[in-house]
């Protein structure tokens, strides 16, 4: 982004001391679900807390309500520095293959549809998979931060112990991960009230929900704020918008709008492009510390979006400059970041710019006393491996998670196939995804592969002993169009767990706890659905 006069910037450095968890949605019943970076509303609350009681009325209105000081998001950053921002939606990979190697996305391999010349096609008519997880850093690392998930159950007051049926469980962003926010002001923002703010996010803060137990401990460091670089004025009409963050959008009667037209963006008369727009929405509401409750819903444009205008006259300079300051709802929350006219998304493919020189290079742990150079203590070298069996669990939650959604539609899609009505049952019942799940958790010696589905032909299948998945069971081997051909729900498991084990790097132990995972969420929607538990239109 080009710089703006008279907007005053300071960047700051998050490191979790302590797990934190930020839920994306408020909703107390089924699943929890956490965020993936740090809201620029969770900066605010911690800035309010201890700033509001000595601001008189005006200077709060200004600070936490007028949209003049912007409370950014916390987004993940490298070893270096370097920041992600949300991958774009338009970005676009073969479905079988992997499109990320070492860490970094594979440029070759990756199609931007948002580009005239790109369509909706990949070379060589492979089927397409939107990129959806992760953060991208202008080089072209792919920076996935790393989350955990603890059950917990309520305590009853009146005995000490555990309460009945209230067990519950909380997904957190894992202690020791490093985010990037930055906090700005308007011109007309006094320059001592605007330092005011930054003073009171320096140190410790807790953000998040259960701060007053394990949750929540973030040390916060005043740093260069760190900015996408500047970008031109386009030449044509054709406008290209980054949604860095949430989007929330009134339309002209005053009614939230998931419709991003230009008019709605200050960008003056013209349409959207939506053969070349690539969004998500949902909606949520934030939860109000200070007045116990929740606050209005907020539908909003999810970041990562990508957004194609066409406009009828140019962008001018001045335009593109009131954009850079936010568009919508809730600006001072951190919502209504965008890009416009980004230099990665101008071509085909993703340009990536090149990996700076002289990078610093991570500290290296401290040595012990006698200890040879470059030698880990054990505490260190504990704390690395623990890190990294978390990133890798954060990776297995996500993937099955994800498996998990996609089951419940090939179940519907099985039961529209067959004619089958709401009450007969259609795939693997849930004793059948017992016993998948039982072998998955012993991890038996060998590939997950053989172990878990045998082989193709019949008379293999009926031979091999203890082979949960084989090909021509009943229930396995029910049959629903996927989008692309008829399979069987023993061929698009196999297919989709082949796939996220390659994510995971075939890492044995890892592989059969994926299996286990989605198992089990496997047995509660087959349970679901052979009460019948369908959605009218689905049945």
């Amino acid at each position: 982004m080009s710089p703006m006069a008279g907007v005053r910037r300071i960047g700051i450095d998050l490191t979790l001391l302590e797990d934190v968890v930020l839920s994306a949605r408020p909703a107390t019943a089924g699943g929890h679900e956490g965020l993936d970076h740090i809201p620029g509303q969770a900066l605010l609350g911690a800035c309010a807390a201890r700033l509001y009681p000595e601001l008189d009325p005006e200077e709060a209105w200004l600070v936490f309500h007028s949209g003049r000081v912007r409370f950014g998001n916390g987004l993940p950053v490298a070893d270096d520095g370097a920041v992600g921002w949300p991958m774009p939606l338009a970005l676009h990979g073969p479905k079988a293959e992997t499109v990320v190697r070492e860490g970094r996305l594979d440029a070759s391999r990756v199609r931007s549809f948002a580009h005239p010349a790109a369509g909706r096609t990949l070379p060589g008519g492979a089927q397409p998979r939107q990129l959806r997880e992760g953060y991208l850093t202008l080089d072209g690392r792919v920076l996935e931060p790393a989350r955990t998930l603890r059950m917990k159950t309520a305590v009853d007051p009146a005995t000490g112990s555990a309460r009945e049926a209230h067990l519950f469980g909380y997904e957190a962003l894992a202690a020791g991960q490093r985010f990037h926010a930055v906090v700005e002001a308007d011109e007309d923002v006094p320059e001592g009230l605007f330092e005011r703010v930054c003073g009171a996010l320096a140190g410790e803060l807790l953000l998040g929900r259960s701060r007053s137990a394990e949750y929540g401990l973030v040390e916060a460091r005043p740093a260069e704020a760190r900015v996408p670089p500047p970008a031109g004025v386009p030449a044509g009409r054709s406008l290209l918008l980054w949604l860095l963050s949430d989007l929330a959008l009134l339309d002209a009667q005053g009614q939230p709008t998931l419709e991003p037209l230009p008019e709605r963006l200050g960008l003056g008369p013209g349409r959207v492009d939506w053969s070349r727009t690539f969004v998500r929405a949902r909606a949520y509401a934030p939860w109000n510390g200070h007045r116990r409750a929740y606050g209005l819903e907020r539908e909003v444009l999810c970041q990562g979006g990508v957004v194609c205008l066409e406009l009828d006259a140019p962008p001018s300079a001045e335009v593109l400059a009131r954009l850079e300051r936010g568009c919508g709802l809730w600006r001072e929350a951190g919502l209504g970041r965008v890009w416009a006219a980004p230099p990665l998304l101008e071509g085909e493919r993703p340009a990536f710019a090149e990996a700076a020189a002289g990078r610093p290079a991570p500290r290296p742990a401290p040595a012990a006393d006698g200890a040879a150079a470059g030698r880990d203590e054990p505490l260190v070298a504990w704390l690395r491996a623990w890190r990294g069996r978390a990133a890798g669990d954060a990776a297995v939650e996500r993937l099955a998670r994800t498996l998990a959604a996609r089951l419940e539609g090939c179940y519907r899609r099985a039961r529209r196939d067959a004619g089958a009505g709401p009450h007969e049952p259609v795939g693997p019942s849930p004793s059948q995804w017992g016993a998948f799940l039982s072998v998955a958790k012993a991890a038996p010696a060998g590939e997950p592969g053989e172990r878990l589905f045998g082989g193709d032909d019949e008379r293999r299948a009926r031979e091999e002993e203890g082979v949960p998945c084989p090909a021509h069971a009943d229930g396995w081997s029910d049959r629903f169009f996927d989008g692309s051909a008829m399979v069987t729900f023993r061929e698009w498991l196999r297919r989709e767990l082949r796939e996220g084990w390659r994510e995971l790097g075939g890492e044995r132990t890892r592989c059969y706890r994926l299996a286990a995972e989605v198992a089990r969420r496997g047995r509660e929607v087959a349970r679901r659905m052979h009460r019948g538990e369908v959605h009218e239109r689905d049945a």
